[in-house]
Parts: structure tokens; C-alpha cells; sequence
């Protein structure tokens, strides 16, 4: 492992308390990526890097994670969610749907998802995901 995966790697540790900090440093190598566990936490991108969001969700219930767009100047979504089925799937298990972004410009915006079944109206979602991210330019060389 070289010495910026390491450096990448040790400032993506979580941070004590409410907000983790995931300072990614790994230019075009993986992508940052938020799971669940990330929920309400703060995500520190360069312009260029590419984001991850995660989340499991059952879908054989009818239940599916439905983001909102963030400001696509800062934050532009890349494709369609997909979706991941576990290595060992079980009936009526879970599965991971997958959001993809790239950090386009310096900002910040509020990641939002919502777990619903699309076809229930005026009813609150079972679940929310909000996670903010904030984007800056990177250091001239």
C-alpha cells in the first residue's frame, strides 16, 4: 500500500462523536462510500472524486430508497441506482441499492433518501438517510 492510499485511508477513519469526517484523498482510485451507518454524518470531497452511497433495503416488500437531487452544479448524479444482491442471498433478503456521484464544483449539499413504497401517497417514509457533503477545490500543484 503506497503512502497516499495510507494517508487516504487514515484520515477516512470516523471521527469521535455526531460527525465523522471522510477526508478523501485517493484522486481516481475507489470511490468514497457511505453506508448506512454514515447517516447524518459529513462527507469531504475534492472536485473530480467520486461518491458512493450504499444503503440496504428489502425490496421484495415494496420498499425501495428514493433520493432526492441534490444541486447538481456541486454534486452531479453518474447513471441509474443499482442494485447489489448479497454473495450468500436469501429469499426476502436484503440487497444494496447503490447511488453514484461525482463532486463537480465547490459547495456544499444535503444527501437525502427516503425508504417508501412509491405507490403509498401522503404516507412518511419508514426510513431516512441525510448526509451532508461538502466539496472543495483542490490544492493548486
Amino acid at each position: 500500500m503506497n503512502g497516499r492510499r495510507v494517508a487516504a485511508f487514515l484520515l477516512c477513519l470516523p471521527a469521535i462523536g455526531a460527525t465523522a469526517e471522510c477526508l478523501a484523498m485517493n484522486g481516481d482510485a475507489k470511490p468514497v462510500v457511505l453506508k448506512d451507518a454514515d447517516n447524518g454524518k459529513t462527507c469531504e470531497l475534492t472536485t473530480g472524486e467520486k461518491l458512493e452511497v450504499r444503503l440496504e433495503a428489502q425490496l421484495g416488500t415494496g420498499y425501495s430508497w428514493r433520493p432526492q437531487k441534490p444541486d447538481e452544479r456541486v454534486l452531479q448524479p453518474l447513471g441509474e441506482r443499482s442494485v447489489e444482491a448479497p454473495k450468500e442471498p436469501k429469499l426476502g433478503g436484503k440487497e444494496l441499492q447503490v447511488f453514484r456521484y461525482e463532486a463537480k464544483a465547490g459547495g456544499e449539499v444535503t444527501l437525502l433518501f427516503e425508504y417508501v413504497r412509491p405507490w403509498e401517497k401522503d404516507v412518511p417514509p419508514a426510513r431516512t438517510f441525510r448526509a451532508s457533503v461538502r466539496v472543495s477545490e483542490p490544492p493548486p500543484k
